[in-house]
């Protein structure tokens, strides 16, 4: 009996994402219990006395998907790593392991910036407290990263922002989008070109989208 019901897809299918889920958990308890930080639990911004209309909550990007659908992302030598909303810093850990010059993370919540300086505390990276569509990004800034962490009007605000630290720095900047619901409005934006199609699989495209933002624009 068990080995026909077995032969239905829709159960077998639902057993594997039963288990899948399982292994899930288990991956992203151990990986803050072996680095020695928290950045698993979820938090909302009202929770701090934060309008849900300038930011969403923090929903930590899950370390499989960073380690295994980012692996051909090109990092050039030296550049410096810029995640706007970076919560309790989980991609900065992530992003000092690569070959970045320098991590920079900016963060609207004190209290989960504060986390963040605690979960990197064993490496350079620098934890701005600001709102990311206001406050200054260092210069030498090439590389952003953004896990869905405001509403559209801020978001396009800081999509202009990179523009213009690419003009004033008369260099491309990259932008690496996690769940990218605002893809559409980014269509047709001067200067931006997808690269998505060079560097991420067809299923790691559902979810991530690689920009590139050039200062010379035809």
């Amino acid at each position: 009996m068990l080995q026909r019901a077995l032969q239905l897809p829709w159960l077998r299918n639902r057993l594997l994402d039963l288990r899948w889920s399982r292994v899930y958990r288990l991956h992203e308890r151990w990986m803050d219990f072996y680095l020695g930080v928290e950045t698993k639990k979820c938090e909302k911004p009202e929770n701090f006395g934060i309008d849900p209309s300038e930011c969403f909550a923090y929903v930590p990007a899950d370390w499989w998907g960073l380690s295994l659908q980012l692996r051909k992302i090109p990092i050039r030598a030296g550049e410096v790593f810029c995640e706007l909303g970076c919560g309790k810093g989980r991609v900065l850990l992530w992003a000092s392991r690569k070959a970045f010059g320098r991590i920079v993370g900016i963060e609207l919540i004190p209290e989960l910036a504060n986390q963040a300086r605690k979960n990197l505390r064993s490496t350079e990276a620098e934890i701005i407290t600001g709102d990311a569509s206001k406050v200054a990004i260092p210069d030498d800034v090439t590389f952003f990263y953004a896990f869905q962490p405001f509403p559209l009007h801020i978001f396009l605000t800081v999509v202009e922002r990179m523009r213009a630290q690419a003009l004033k720095s008369n260099t491309p900047v990259r932008f690496l989008y996690n769940s990218p619901v605002y893809h559409e409005y980014l269509e047709g934006t001067a200067g931006l070109t997808d690269l998505s199609h060079l560097y991420l699989t067809e299923r790691a495209q559902n979810e991530f989208r690689f920009y590139e933002i050039s200062p010379h624009v035809e």
